[in-house]
């Protein structure tokens, strides 16, 4: 397939920014994921239940719990968070809070994340922007409290996310020793405390680690590394593949392979056999489908393109998300309005759940946070506060 002309999107720290970005050429593999589809009957069956608008006011809603129930938010809703809050997702009362505005690099509100059990959030300082030491923090969802899970003050962390049986927590840090950058490494921390193991994957230089992605057995984990080399992007830059031992590190994808250059790794199959990416927003920021699969062991890139060619341009797929097995992909579409769909991970079979001309329509920052196990769905947009619940119901098919 020829290649087609992009531009890298990779985000580093803002700390980093002033490195600037660079053009690349891409290619997209062709061909369809290995990852087993759906039968059409599986997603013919899903129909909607319920659509709830709701808004929990002076707050910026931030994500659905794995199992559903709560909504974690952060306070106020512009600027700096002083608190992190949990609300039940069916009557928005506020559960429990945290105070987060006493941190020496403040909350890093794009980190925040939940275990899959719903019990635990991580999140990590915004210390890139502030140049101040940042820790590692654990909330307890029910009660609010907080625990610093990492304060050595030599190591920056950032981007945790949990481990499968939610006991830990892995995360990507920055060693600094005597006021300089010495590279980064991907480690582990139990969430009762203690030292941190290195998984491996250490590199010299600016580097980060984005999208961390375990699969469900535990045996590996995803990362999208943004390596540096002076004011480009070094040829380790891509997705890769680390083994739970700390064994046999790869890279499986090339940045330069990559349509329109890669943002973030959405989520993956609960086996890694398929990652969900997202690309970055191409200079001329013409409407796209922005969203591509990944084969999690031949790195093989299928974008995720509407299966309308005529809807294209009045409605790019802005949105995407996993099903909690990962059989299932749901894409939001629009700009002026929104259109909900589910689809196998082939792009075979799909199903319009919702269509919407005019409303409360995403904006193309806006994003699925969880297709919770619940088949509850929180879609964000139409102000800080905002957005948009949907219950699904996948007739009597529990798979996916």
């Amino acid at each position: 397939m020829p290649k087609r002309a992009g531009a890298l999107a990779l985000r580093p720290p803002r700390v980093l920014l002033a490195l600037g970005t660079v053009s690349l050429a891409l290619a997209a593999s062709v061909g369809p994921p290995s990852a087993a589809a759906e039968p059409a009957d599986a997603v013919s069956a899903i129909s909607l239940v319920e659509q709830r608008v709701i808004e929990i006011p002076d707050s910026r809603l931030l994500s659905l719990s794995p199992d559903g129930g709560s909504i974690a938010v952060t306070r106020p809703a512009g600027g700096d968070a002083d608190q992190l809050c949990i609300h039940d997702s069916e009557t928005l009362a506020e559960r429990a809070c945290a105070d987060v505005g006493d941190l020496d690099a403040h909350l890093w509100i794009e980190s925040v994340v939940w275990s899959l059990d719903s019990r635990w959030l991580a999140f990590a300082e915004l210390w890139p922007q502030y140049f101040s030491d940042g820790d590692l923090w654990l909330m307890d969802a029910s009660t609010g409290g907080l625990t610093n899970l990492l304060d050595d003050a030599i190591t920056l962390p950032q981007h945790p996310t949990f481990t499968p049986d939610s006991a830990a927590v892995t995360f990507s840090r920055t060693v600094v020793q005597d006021g300089e950058h010495h590279g980064a490494d991907i480690a582990t921390v139990p969430v009762t405390g203690g030292d941190a193991v290195g998984l491996g994957g250490s590199m010299r230089g600016p580097t980060d680690y984005y999208g961390l992605h375990w699969t469900a057995d535990g045996s590996r984990l995803y990362a999208l590394v943004v390596h540096h080399q002076g004011q480009e992007y070094g040829p380790d830059s891509g997705i890769w593949l680390y083994q739970a031992d700390a064994m046999n590190a790869r890279q499986l994808v090339s940045a330069a392979d990559l349509d329109h250059g890669l943002e973030s790794i959405v989520a993956a199959t609960s086996g890694g056999e398929q990652l969900l990416v997202r690309w970055g927003m191409p200079l001329d920021r013409k409407p796209i489908d922005r969203f591509a699969l990944v084969d999690g062991d031949s790195g093989a890139v299928e974008p995720i393109t509407s299966l309308r060619p005529k809807a294209r341009r009045s409605k790019p797929i802005i949105a995407a998300t996993l099903s909690p097995a990962g059989a299932l992909v749901l894409t939001v579409s629009g700009r002026r309005g929104r259109q909900v769909a589910v689809r196998d991970v082939a792009g075979l079979h799909e199903t319009i759940l919702l269509n919407e001309e005019r409303g409360d329509a995403p904006s193309s920052l806006s994003h699925v946070s969880t297709w919770a196990q619940n088949d509850t769905v929180l879609i964000l947009g139409g102000g800080w506060g905002r957005g948009t619940l949907l219950v699904l119901d996948r007739g009597d098919r529990s798979g996916g």
